[in-house]
């Protein structure tokens, strides 16, 4: 189409010129019409003019070429867009599902308070009832009492593997472990069986870890049964059962690792996050049901980081925090 417009205006540029000549030539002969000079100059404009055809036309095939670009990069984003998205409504249906669970342990666990509810004592010796309530009670101050807390040693995963400090070290399956003393089992023992457990924290911001570190989730959203601890990410079972233990990982651009659920110190779950070959974010969820009794000690442990280096777990507001949780369901 442009073609016909190009021989168009060459025409008219033709029929103008001609006029022109015409009128400035009246009572000319023949020959000063058809001089050659005048062929000469005529052609030099149709050249000129034709340059400046083809100078346009590459001018508006660049721009057509960053037009395309453009609607690239459009798609490109729209499709980053539609991904996020659906990684936001995965996110907010997950989270909707744990709020209906967490609601009906609750409920449940309501019910299960006023079956066991006994009255009975109420109209036996009232003096009796008290001396068993002191009784009781003091039996669990001298239960948590400080030398307790200073006699009781557990073994936890070493977050810090630069070996600094006097902590006591030792190998394991599963990495280095340091020996440490602390209070929380004696804690988690007073848990009334009747109440739900449940526990629930995230990472509050993006972290490296190498490799046989512990994951801390370090914002604790929630803990019925004071078993989680948000400072050194572990969790102690408060009450044998059959438990549901659940995380999410979110990793950075072109990282690829492995996160393994620990329960001391035997590795019970595994899960891969993988965007080694992408240029964008990765992340898995993973699920593990099984039987924990009372002061197990359970946590997320980085494994195999794909290529050497740290696992850089991504954390923000934007894309997602990863979670740590569990529940117990029987």
């Amino acid at each position: 189409m442009r073609s016909v417009y190009d021989m168009y205006a060459v025409v008219v540029l033709i029929v103008c010129l001609s006029s022109v000549n015409g009128q400035s030539h009246i009572g000319a002969s023949d020959s000063e019409i058809h001089d050659p000079q005048w062929r000469d100059l005529v052609n030099q404009k149709i050249g000129q003019l034709e340059r400046q055809m083809t100078l346009k036309d590459v001018i508006i095939n660049q721009l057509e070429s960053k037009i395309q670009n453009q609607n690239a990069d459009m798609m490109q984003l729209k499709q980053k867009m539609a991904s996020l998205e659906q990684l936001v409504l995965r996110k907010d249906t997950a989270v909707s599902n744990l709020a209906k669970q967490i609601a009906d342990l609750g409920k449940r666990g309501s019910v299960d308070k006023i079956r066991a509810l006994d009255i009975s004592p109420l109209a036996g010796n009232t003096s009796r009832s008290l001396a068993q309530v002191s009784g009781n009670f003091t039996t669990s101050v001298n239960s948590t009492s400080f030398l307790d807390y200073q006699n009781e040693v557990l073994s936890e995963p070493n977050t810090n593997l630069s070996g600094a400090g006097n902590e006591n070290h030792s190998q394991s399956p599963t990495g280095p472990y340091r020996v440490v003393q602390t209070s929380r089992q004696n804690r988690v023992s007073a848990v009334p069986s009747t109440h739900p457990i449940v526990f629930h924290a995230s990472v509050s911001s993006t972290v490296n870890h190498g490799t046989l570190t512990t994951v801390v989730f370090d914002r604790e959203i929630l803990d019925q049964g004071n078993g989680y601890s948000p400072t050194e990410g572990i969790y102690i079972v408060p009450q044998s059962g059959t438990y549901v233990i659940t995380w999410t990982i979110l990793c950075d651009l072109h990282s690829a690792f492995q996160t393994n659920l620990i329960v001391n110190g035997k590795v019970r779950g595994s899960s891969f996050t993988d965007a080694d070959e992408i240029n964008d974010w990765h992340q898995t969820s993973q699920l593990v049901a099984l039987e924990l009794s009372q002061g197990d000690r359970v946590f997320i442990q980085v494994g195999n980081v794909f290529r050497g280096g740290d696992a850089k777990i991504k954390s923000d507001n934007t894309l997602s925090h990863p979670t740590f949780s569990g529940w117990k369901i029987s």
